[in-house]
């Protein structure tokens, strides 16, 4: 064979191997391309079609500052400790929402008319934690034992002239003296149960067992509470709740007397809350913070403060210097909070200006003293009693009754020395009038030649009063 022809049969091969070559890279690249498409196909589809939920389970440890005393919603109020607690034990029969709504809750349904009467209906699916069914009965021993004066619990003035009834086993009616459309938020409630607390004495309320070990009708009950020293409660969900099953199996409140005890115990925590966080604290911890519908404020009656004298007063109030010494708090120009409810700010906003503030007053006719300014409009009697006032008897004329007894104390010290406004004449308020009467015997018993006061306010006594 000659050379030419062996070198041309070798390039002939060398021809056919690249082209052999190139179909298979053809291939290989066409199979990875659909395999990618195919992979991002499949990928899109799946996330389209997931959703991503909590795990169910596990447990959370939370540090407090301070110790549980009342885990019941009648004493609950006057502790954050107490007060977090209770949120999560037990139900209202109404609740705030995600968006900050009122919703029935324990209640199937509210409903009100003329704003001084709403009826509840309970759900037929809710029952306490000890599998007990929750009933009416329940929501008025509670609403009963809130109104008693000898249980001491912090809503009772806030519950005065409401009185409640029985429907069925299932719905109570709320009446109202006077007709209130804010009424409808203490409907967020929370009922104890009649069968636990209704043999407890009033004396014994606030010392019973069933303030740190209650039953319950919240998402959660207590498993464990270490009644002796209170630095541990376990709660685990409620078996009987009426509601969506939270996902978290048990949660564990550790308590901690001082900020110093919490930080060094950090380690064995999942989230804790403090006064003020420091960053050398802050190490494997996230700071959230959150804005609570809450504001502080001074509100005047529109009858007697004009506009003027309203816009002088917030001139005249220096915002800056009242929240230099508070912390984590904001300015507000509006009784609606605007960073909380997604709103604009007002579009007139009062700075602090002294100056206009007291150019206002005096055009309005306000004199400067040391200390105040000062306008007199008339001179006049402020308050003059007209009713005949009895034991038992309650409303504004009691209320200037027990403040005229409490100013006449301060010269005659057995006379009133409960010294309470509480808009109620009961036993302790009959004495104070007895021993008014007894003190201006001349003026008040000799008249009608009474031996003995009667602690009752009548007209001789009220010309006494005037």
């Amino acid at each position: 064979m000659k050379l030419t022809d062996k070198i041309r049969g070798f390039a002939e091969s060398l021809k056919s191997y690249i082209e052999n070559s190139e179909r298979k890279n053809l291939i290989l690249i066409g199979f990875l391309l659909g395999f990618a498409l195919l992979f991002i196909l499949s990928y899109s589809i799946y996330i389209a079609n997931t959703e991503i939920v909590p795990a169910s389970g596990g447990t959370y440890s939370e540090g407090f500052l301070g110790t549980p005393r009342f885990i019941n919603p009648i004493y609950s109020q006057n502790s954050e400790v107490d007060g977090d607690l209770t949120e999560i034990l037990f139900a209202g029969l109404m609740k705030y929402d995600e968006k900050n709504e009122l919703v029935p809750h324990l209640a199937e349904s509210v409903q009100g008319e003329g704003g001084r009467v709403f009826d509840v209906k309970l759900r037929e699916d809710a029952y306490w934690s000890d599998g007990e069914k929750i009933t009416a009965d329940d929501v008025i021993f509670t609403v009963e034992t809130i109104q008693s004066r000898s249980i001491q619990s912090p809503l009772r003035v806030s519950w005065e002239g409401v009185s409640i009834e029985k429907l069925s086993e299932t719905e109570v009616r709320f009446r109202l003296e006077t007709s209130s459309p804010l009424f409808i938020e203490k409907l967020t409630l929370k009922p104890i149960p009649k069968h636990l607390w209704e043999d407890v004495t009033p004396d014994d309320f606030q010392f019973s067992e069933h303030n740190l070990n209650p039953v319950t009708s919240g998402a959660y009950k207590v498993k464990k509470a270490d009644r002796e020293s209170v630095e541990l409660i376990t709660l685990e969900r409620n078996p009987h709740y009426f509601g969506e099953k939270p996902y978290i199996d048990t949660l564990e409140f550790h308590f901690f007397k001082s900020e110093e005890d919490l930080i060094s115990n950090k380690s064995e925590l999942d989230g804790f809350a403090l006064p003020s966080i420091k960053n050398e604290v802050n190490t494997s911890f996230e700071e959230y913070s959150f804005h609570l519908p809450r504001y502080f404020a001074i509100f005047f009656n529109l009858n007697h403060f004009d506009e003027e004298v309203r816009k002088a007063l917030a001139y005249g109030t220096d915002k800056d210097s009242i929240l230099s010494l508070l912390e984590k708090v904001e300015e507000a120009n509006s009784p609606i909070i605007p960073s909380f409810y997604g709103l604009s700010e007002p579009e007139v906003i009062y700075e602090y200006d002294p100056e206009k503030a007291e150019s206002l007053l005096k055009e309005e006719g306000y004199e400067r003293g040391d200390q105040y300014f000062e306008k007199i409009i008339r001179e006049e009697r402020s308050f003059e009693f007209t009713e005949r006032l009895r034991e038992d008897d309650q409303g504004e004329e009691v209320r200037e009754l027990q403040r005229c007894l409490i100013e006449l104390t301060e010269e005659h010290e057995d006379l009133f020395p409960e010294e309470e406004i509480t808009g109620y004449l009961d036993e302790d308020t009959k004495e104070a009038v007895n021993r008014f009467q007894v003190l201006f015997r001349e003026d008040i018993l000799d008249p009608h030649n009474f031996e003995n006061p009667t602690g009752i306010v009548a007209s001789s006594t009220r010309a006494k009063l005037n």
